[in-house]
């Protein structure tokens, strides 16, 4: 039995009413209702608000059914994924220039245990980056923490809020190949939910970057001091718990860890990628997918397809600068016409409506900060 069925069968029985009372006074057939409540069947959608509408359940319970119910028809992992990159586009729709300043970072859905906080090891955190900035005209942070530790976000928001001059952040972190066969199948989604926001936030300073790793947060608490903090005066190493640290300010040290950083950012990939026209967008997606064969094959669905301009007048100079452009425009203006066969086309904004473009993207979101790939 599901939780959506118990959950069901616990309302009905709270309610003092039975399958058969139910079905004699509502116009909700007797089987359906014992197949649900057995988790035999699950009903149609409004079938469920039927059922909570009779038994006058309360706005938080039906809408907790409701949730159950979602969960129970695409699968827990599809859901919490769901939830996640609703909760990342609510996040970028927010940033705007008055917002910035006040933006809260997106909540861990579950997936993750929350680190206890440890005053000992957040000051020294902190006490190195101000140490930084303060010393350093031009400040330089390297760190590999897990997105899932969520002070080092609120930090570098506090300590660049009002900064002025040149300073450089760059954080590498590890997504897995395929975290829908771990027991944490929303980490990557997790990951983007905290570093998109700051990336906005921190445009020109904070940069993350991304290598593929089949560790799981469980296999990192295994290992021995796997986190560091890097700055041009110390070198701070930490525990997989966030509960120890070790602080070192020789030059040797601090040299060694960052030749090991840049080693292995070479082989990591910038995970957001800035671009202000066609060419650089597609050039992106043609440096990242082309190995997965043709453009017809790199260019996945978007919804931002509903808004492109099919005819590329704008783009065609640009898009002849690339490796196989008709195809690349085959691929687009063939994909336009599956979309469009169903969907009337929607009314064009003046020539720059191509969705790559600024005008296009802001007809996905009003205020136009999704104009990056990522």
């Amino acid at each position: 039995m599901s939780e959506f069925s118990e959950r069901c069968r616990q309302l009905l029985i709270n309610s003092g009413s039975n399958v058969y009372q139910m079905a004699k006074h509502s116009s909700l057939d007797k089987t359906s209702i014992q197949r649900m409540v057995t988790g035999k069947r699950l009903p149609s959608l409004d079938f469920v608000k039927d059922f909570c509408s009779y038994l006058r359940i309360s706005p938080i319970e039906k809408k907790e059914l409701l949730e159950l119910y979602e969960i129970e028809k695409v699968g827990k992992s599809e859901y919490k994924s769901r939830c996640y990159i609703k909760s990342l586009i609510e996040s970028l729709s927010f940033l705007d220039e008055e917002n910035k300043k006040n933006i809260s970072f997106s909540e861990t859905l579950d997936y993750y245990e929350p680190f206890s906080p440890v005053p000992n090891v957040e000051n020294k955190i902190l006490s190195i980056l101000q140490s930084e900035l303060k010393n350093n005209n031009k400040p330089e942070i390297l760190f590999n923490l897990p997105t899932s530790y969520r002070y080092i976000f609120f930090i570098l928001k506090g300590l660049f809020a009002d900064f002025k001059g040149e300073a450089s952040v760059k954080h590498l972190i590890t997504l897995n190949k395929n975290p829908l066969n771990t027991v944490y199948p929303c980490q990557n989604l997790e990951a983007l939910s905290h570093i998109l926001p700051l990336s906005e936030i921190l445009k020109d300073i904070y940069r993350p970057y991304y290598l593929y790793s089949n560790l799981t947060p469980s296999d990192e608490k295994m290992l021995i001091m796997p986190y560091y903090i890097i700055t041009s005066e110390y070198l701070l190493t930490i525990s997989s718990d966030f509960k120890t640290v070790s602080l070192h300010d020789t030059d040797t040290a601090i040299e060694k860890y960052r030749k090991e950083f840049y080693r292995i950012l070479d082989m990591a990939q910038p995970l957001i990628k800035y671009a202000d026209n066609t060419f650089k967008i597609i050039n992106h997606l043609q440096e990242n997918y082309i190995e997965y064969g043709l453009p017809s094959h790199s260019l996945e669905f978007h919804p931002c397809l509903f808004f492109m301009d099919t005819s590329f007048e704008l783009s065609k100079e640009s898009f002849k600068q690339i490796p196989h452009a008709e195809e690349h425009i085959a691929a687009l203006q063939e994909m336009y016409k599956v979309v469009s066969a169903s969907t009337p086309p929607p009314k064009k904004i003046g020539n720059d409506n191509f969705f790559l473009f600024r005008a296009g993207t802001g007809n996905v979101l009003p205020d136009g900060k999704m104009f990056r790939t990522v």
